[in-house]
């Protein structure tokens, strides 16, 4: 019983303690990022393994857009309850204001973000400049379907109908560039 008292207190000592680290922690990797005119959008802690770790609490896998609109995901190690140790810094993509909006309120990043955070157009445009013939074909009939097709539209469709290596791909184009 006392041995299970122990573990009890010592919890109940601890947790408050960690929960002020993370908060801490938070608060450096928002202002760092914000000092370099970046936002974080996710941060994730994770605790560290025994004897493995470079850090004493684990790390933070922090996903922050920059004022280019550029995504990364990075690793942020703490030290010395005062060192931000930066690593493993990975551009992801070039995101459109809307698709950030999306991010913020999605509360993070999902494994099929890249995708499901897209405008319908965006997916449009992604199919139309794939190197896959089926998924231009897809997005070249996607067209027609599309509330308003706009300029950046059109000047795609009309270059995949008049410089598409298949020829099948090319056809469709070119009686969708008719039909706009």
């Amino acid at each position: 019983m006392s041995k299970l008292f122990l573990l009890l207190a010592f919890s109940l000592v601890m947790l408050p303690i960690r929960y002020l680290l993370l908060v801490n922690d938070h608060r450096r990797i928002h202002q760092y990022l914000k000092q370099r005119n970046c936002e974080a959008i996710d941060i994730s802690w994770h605790p560290n393994k025994p004897l493995l770790s470079r850090s004493r609490g684990g790390s933070y896998d922090v996903l922050y857009v920059n004022a280019k609109n550029e995504l990364y995901r990075t690793r942020c190690y703490v030290e010395d309850l005062v060192t931000l140790f930066w690593t493993e810094s990975t551009f992801l993509y070039v995101a459109s204001p809307e698709r950030i909006e999306r991010l913020r309120r999605m509360g993070g990043f999902t494994e099929d973000e890249p995708y499901t955070a897209k405008s319908a157009k965006e997916k449009v445009i992604d199919g139309l400049t794939s190197v896959f013939k089926y998924e231009r074909l897809w997005a070249v009939k996607s067209v027609l379907t599309m509330n308003e097709v706009d300029d950046q539209v059109r000047q795609i469709v009309k270059n995949i109908a008049s410089n598409d290596e298949e020829p099948e791909v090319r056809e469709v184009a070119t009686k969708i560039m008719n039909q706009l």
